[in-house]
């Protein structure tokens, strides 16, 4: 910020909140604090997944960037993070939360096991 330390933990914060609006510059910019691990643990897929929203809601840079964080990903986890851009969608942003480090619920079903990802505990 201006004017005052920067807090990435802090933007996070206030980007999930835009996000859940249908933000697509807050989506976008969520997918590049997971992406670079600003504020979260890096986290490819969830980054890919808020690329993805925010290319659904018009933000034309998150295609190219999400397509440059893809070549860091499995199939596995491309397939994952679009099943869970569209969960997320599907429930206006907020069904998806990831309660453990180690299972992804979106919206009570279970899409995928992670192992050995660093996801915290994320509530959208």
């Amino acid at each position: 910020g201006r004017g005052v330390p920067q807090d990435d933990k802090q933007a996070v914060y206030w980007y999930k909140k835009s996000a859940e609006q249908g933000d697509a510059d807050a989506q976008f910019n969520l997918g590049i604090m997971y992406a670079t691990g600003r504020g979260v643990l890096q986290n490819y897929i969830l980054a890919h997944m808020w690329f993805n929203v925010s290319a659904y809601n018009g933000n034309a840079n998150a295609v190219k960037v999400r397509d440059i964080v893809a070549k860091n990903m499995t199939p596995s986890d491309i397939a994952t993070a679009q099943s869970m851009a569209s969960a997320c969608v599907a429930s206006n942003y907020k069904k998806m939360r990831i309660l453990s480090p180690f299972v992804i619920y979106i919206d009570n079903i279970h899409i995928k096991s992670i192992l050995n990802l660093g996801i915290h505990i994320l509530e959208i």
